[in-house]
């Protein structure tokens, strides 16, 4: 089994364990202080990945580096992984426990650029467009790039919805050239 499939079904464990447990936005902080240190501690990250340390150092590691102030639930989660030596997955865990969490919770992570800041009304529309089209909650990241002159780009993953004027200009000027090729 790959590295990412054994670290999306512990991250999935985790998000139902903290459901069950009606803690889930306590794991949450949790979580997101263990991705905060891995990425900011180079040294924390090699030494949890490290096949020299032994698991229980690695979550003495991790204990003390979140000052031992983890949740029951997440220090329980820790505690199993090392059981299971599986702790080196941890990083890996906390870096997609986020996603795991939208998709469970049926919500949609969008970029909306624009030229301009959009208004409320217009920040509505756009989710509701899309709360439509995907049948999720949409959390939006506002984006500003003047280059667009007009209208916006939304992202959704590898997906690209171009509403921008540029765009529509660079399909004009397309369809401009084909037509006086086809005259020649």
């Amino acid at each position: 089994m790959s590295q990412s499939k054994v670290a999306k079904i512990y991250a999935e464990s985790l998000y139902d364990y903290a459901v069950a447990q009606n803690n889930l936005e306590n794991v949450i902080t949790d979580v997101e202080k263990l991705k905060w240190l891995f990425v900011h501690s180079a040294e924390l990250l090699r030494t949890v990945q490290s096949p020299i340390v032994r698991s229980i150092d690695k979550l003495a590691i991790i204990r003390g580096a979140a000052k031992n102030s983890l949740t029951t639930e997440f220090d329980g989660f820790i505690n199993l992984l090392t059981k299971k030596n599986r702790i080196d997955f941890i990083p890996e865990i906390v870096e997609i426990f986020s996603d795991v969490c939208d998709k469970k919770e049926g919500v949609l992570r969008v970029t909306v650029t624009s030229a301009i800041a959009l208004s409320d009304e217009q920040m509505q529309s756009v989710k509701d467009m899309l709360h439509v089209r995907f049948n999720k909650t949409i959390v939006i990241t506002p984006l500003i790039d003047a280059e667009l002159i007009g209208g916006f780009v939304v992202r959704v993953g590898d997906n690209v919805i171009d509403a921008s004027i540029v765009n529509k200009l660079k399909q004009i000027k397309k369809k401009f050239i084909n037509t006086s090729i086809s005259l020649n």
